[in-house]
């Protein structure tokens, strides 16, 4: 974008179309209540930190979450780039409808986090989801970074194809008995060895609440089919952190638009 507004300074038209594509896409984010999170440092985004390991709760409304993506991608982004180090507290990330988020370069994450004692969690209601952020290269890319994998339900008939190939084949014994009819009639038996696909597409459509086929990458079993008890505890009320009125946030707001044009 920028590369492409110096280029265009002799023409004050394309500068214009420039400028007012830049102006759309950051209004989309150009809200006072994420301009007040976002002021602070009171959270340390080291959140493996041996001396005080933190906990980071990041959460978005449907209504507003192509709103808020880019904010808290980035926050993700930033952390994960403090915490993939070595020497550092166990840790786990764990991304609930994650295909929401496009996290740059992510594919890269699992693989390199791995070794860093960082368990990392991408969790989609479908792969297909995962098309529509990170292109269906960069989607397989993640899949590929990720050793251990479950699958519940689906829907999608393509996806239960795929989820299908992925657990491959399996060699099953058929008896078959044969009659000669006649007056000397006589039967026999027949033996023989089928490759069959070891879980059928259907299998995946038909899956309860909870159940999940599995791959463990490093486990006492390699492969399971089971179904996983409901956790159920009570919820805690968070404690209120702070009292913000809108009045505050409105001027925290202000304030950074005022300081941005005197950069400028």
């Amino acid at each position: 974008m920028a590369a492409s507004y110096f280029k265009s300074l002799v023409s004050e038209k394309q500068v214009a179309g420039i400028l007012g594509t830049l102006a759309s896409s950051l209004s989309k984010v150009a809200i006072p209540e994420i301009f007040y999170l976002l002021s602070g440092d009171e959270v340390d985004l080291e959140l493996n930190n041996p001396e005080h390991p933190t906990l980071l709760t990041l959460s978005t409304i449907q209504t507003l979450d192509k709103t808020y993506a880019p904010a808290l991608a980035l926050i993700i982004s930033m952390s994960l780039k403090l915490m993939n180090q070595s020497g550092r507290h166990h840790s786990a990330i764990v991304l609930d409808e994650a295909p929401t988020l496009v996290i740059p370069e992510f594919d890269k994450i699992p693989a390199t986090a791995r070794s860093n004692k960082i368990a990392t969690f991408f969790i989609a209601q479908d792969m297909v989801q995962g098309e529509d952020g990170y292109g269906r290269i960069g989607r397989d890319k993640i899949l590929a970074t990720l050793s251990t994998h479950l699958y519940g339900k689906v829907t999608d008939p393509s996806t239960a194809e795929r989820y299908s190939k992925m657990f491959g084949t399996v060699d099953k014994y058929y008896t078959s008995k044969s009659r000669k009819a006649g007056a000397w009639s006589n039967s026999g038996y027949t033996d023989s060895l089928r490759e069959i696909r070891k879980y059928k597409p259907e299998k995946f459509h038909q899956l309860d609440t909870g159940e999940f086929i599995g791959v463990i990458a490093d486990g006492n079993m390699k492969e399971f089919n089971a179904r996983f008890k409901c956790y159920q505890e009570s919820l805690t009320q968070l404690p209120l952190v702070r009292n913000v009125t809108k009045i505050e946030i409105q001027q925290v707001f202000e304030k950074i638009i005022s300081d941005t044009k005197n950069f400028i």
